[in-house]
């Protein structure tokens, strides 16, 4: 039987994280493991010749940095960690790449992390990060699909193509 002593987790701190975060808590506490709260500030977006002056970038960084700290302070005092081992982390770049050097560096037995946050055209240009992850991280990589992002079926469990036509007068 597997042994999670070091969970690493994720976050973008959006609502369609909050089921894998309750999974890794979950995991956590069952195994007794230290979870690590990940958060990257995605840098492959910055255009080079769009910013003023490199002050105002630096500035701008710094800012992202210190909201996603304090985000991160939030999210580990939520009530589903107590008691639970933690550390975090903020790191800049590519997220998936981010993440899976995470996991090397952090010696991760497990990557807890959830399935959302882009659109359909965003997937086919960039691919998923979860999918990135999954395909090049070295430890198991559990993947939670967001309630947020989950289809939802008609009453009668037929799905329709498109909108019937409204009858006229």
């Amino acid at each position: 039987m597997p042994r999670y002593q070091r969970i690493l987790v994720p976050t973008d701190f959006s609502e369609g994280v909050k089921e894998a975060l309750s999974h890794a808590a979950a995991l956590g506490r069952e195994y007794k493991s230290t979870l690590i709260l990940l958060h990257v500030l995605d840098s492959r977006f910055y255009p080079s010749g769009f910013f003023p002056s490199y002050d105002y970038f630096t500035r701008l960084l710094t800012e992202f940095k210190a909201k996603a700290k304090a985000e991160m302070e939030n999210l580990s005092r939520s009530p589903r960690f107590r008691g639970i081992p933690l550390e975090s982390q903020i790191r800049e770049g590519d997220p998936a790449t981010a993440i899976v050097e995470a996991a090397k560096d952090e010696k991760a037995d497990l990557v807890v992390m959830g399935t959302h946050g882009q659109t359909a055209l965003e997937h086919v240009l960039v691919g998923s990060t979860a999918e990135k992850v999954v395909r090049t991280c070295p430890c198991p990589v559990l993947t939670v699909r967001s309630k947020i992002a989950a289809p939802k079926k008609p009453r009668n469990g037929r799905r329709r193509p498109h909108p019937r036509p409204s009858r006229l007068p």
